[in-house]
């Protein structure tokens, strides 16, 4: 998939959240500390999100944020929900 078609294809989930008003959250955990508080874990599928968004948001220049994105699906390869891009 080229870079555009992979923009092409979350921009309806980007107005979508955007719309509704909220974050760019689709998954992760939450875990507790010691202290009683509560973590919010990012799932690798959130931070793919996230990163697209910010390398839409910043004009589809950020080479950094791309190259973050294929390292991620480089590294959890087939653990990745792909129904969560769809």
């Amino acid at each position: 998939m080229e870079k555009n078609e992979i923009i092409s294809a979350i921009e309806p989930l980007i107005k979508a959240f955007d719309e509704l008003g909220i974050s760019y959250y689709i998954g992760g955990s939450i875990a507790s500390s010691a202290y009683g508080k509560a973590s919010y874990l990012c799932s690798p599928e959130d931070i793919i999100l996230n990163k697209l968004v910010w390398y839409k948001t910043g004009g589809e220049t950020s080479e950094r944020q791309w190259n973050d994105v294929i390292g991620i699906i480089k590294v959890q390869g087939e653990s990745l929900d792909k129904d969560l891009f769809k």
